[in-house]
């Protein structure tokens, strides 16, 4: 449910509360229902620049996989994980091909230990991630797969343009999808006490894929927090959302455009996004707003670094009457009694945005206000109609190669 302004300022009162209960009254009974909130995995603190970690969804036959015990080596520990897998009816071949050589990964250990303190702005993330280059690429690559993404649109209400974002963000339009072994990886931070359920839930989901023959061991290689495909799916979401978009009886996110932008779209309309909303737009905040006023009373459930940043829900009519303005003049508000929260991603002395329900939900691909604007925003400069004679620049900016 939305929260509302619990202790407001009497000047701020007297514009809100006239109107604040007809206009949400009328709202609650339009609001979408969300889907099955999954468990956060967020980096330590928001919006960080360490590669993204997807949200993940607890598998269906709960906790499989046993904990680490004080003292235990990994390979006593892999061990107990072969003689759980076996219970769940994993076959012996499956858990000879993933585990009879692995070894622990003390450097995947080290990089999701080590991440930074402190983070950088979001001037700063977005000038190295949201780039002329970026966007020119992203018009080429789209003409190439226009009519998968068409498909996509067409079959779960997500626009192509958000599509094409997702892909160029998390793997710049699939040139680099990761190196770094999928298992070893998921392994590794199971084995490590940090995150170590999340983990071992990935861990399970993966060998489960296999064992399914969903994705081979040799195909399964990604980022080095177990992320795969050229939209990035963590295990967990590969079993939830993936689809075969493609007709061909199996799931290839690495190299059908059309299973990738199908699985993307599902994912997306699954944890509830509304077709012909917005995400949001910047705005402009008059002088001596009283952001106290408007400040969240009830704390985040989940995503809670990146959601402790929004302010409550309050009607488009509502911010306008608190005389918030669009930036862009063109801008249309949304209808009056549409909700919205309000980021300011560098604090007060930065770029402020209203955002709506789809923006939570580009916040469950990825718990980071810097990745869900980023996102947002390179959609909305690649959302023209599709160019024959788009340019197709090599993009040199490349992500390290992790070795394990």
């Amino acid at each position: 449910m939305s929260a509302t302004p619990m202790a407001l300022t009497a000047g701020v009162r007297s514009i809100l509360l006239p109107l604040l209960l007809p206009v949400l009254l009328a709202a609650c009974s339009q609001l979408p229902q969300q889907g099955a909130q999954a468990p956060d995995p967020s980096l330590a603190a928001d919006d960080m620049t360490a590669p993204p970690v997807m949200p993940t969804i607890v598998a269906a036959d709960g906790e499989v996989l046993p904990p680490v015990l004080d003292g235990q080596s990994f390979e006593a520990w892999l061990g107990s994980v072969r003689d759980a897998a076996r219970r769940h009816g994993i076959a012996e071949a499956t858990l000879a091909t993933l585990f009879d050589d692995l070894t622990l990964s003390p450097a995947i250990v080290a990089l999701d230990r080590n991440q930074p303190e402190v983070r950088a702005s979001y001037a700063a993330y977005m000038e190295k991630r949201f780039t002329p280059t970026k966007v020119a690429r992203g018009l080429s690559a789209r003409n190439e797969v226009e009519e998968h993404l068409s498909a996509a649109e067409t079959a779960y209400g997500v626009p192509a343009p958000v599509l094409v974002a997702i892909w160029g963000m998390e793997t710049n339009y699939g040139s680099y999808t990761g190196r770094t072994p999928v298992v070893r990886a998921l392994a590794s931070l199971a084995y490590d006490g940090r995150r170590s359920a999340l983990f071992r839930r990935e861990l399970w989901a993966v060998m489960r894929i296999v064992d399914q023959q969903r994705a081979s061991p040799a195909d399964l290689r990604g980022s080095w927090a177990g992320a795969f495909g050229q939209t990035q799916f963590m295990p967990t979401s590969f079993l939830r959302y993936a689809v075969d978009g493609d007709g061909d009886g199996r799931v290839d996110l690495w190299r059908s455009a059309a299973d990738i932008f199908a699985s993307t779209a599902n994912l997306l309309a699954t944890n509830g996004w509304e077709p012909g909303l917005r995400w949001g737009f910047e705005v402009r905040l008059p002088d001596g707003f009283d952001r106290e006023a408007v400040r969240a009373t009830e704390r985040p459930a989940k995503c809670v670094p990146a959601l402790s940043r929004h302010s409550s829900w309050l009607a488009a009519g509502v911010w306008q009457q608190l005389g918030v303005t669009a930036v862009n003049g063109g801008t249309t508000w949304p209808a009056p009694e549409t909700e919205l929260t309000l980021v300011e991603p560098d604090g007060p002395d930065g770029p402020a945005y209203l955002t709506s329900r789809n923006y939570r939900v580009l916040l469950d691909y990825n718990c980071s206000n810097f990745y869900a604007l980023s996102v947002a925003l390179l959609a909305e400069a690649l959302d023209v109609p599709p160019q024959p004679d788009a340019p197709n620049p090599e993009d040199a900016a490349q992500p390290p190669v992790v070795t394990p």
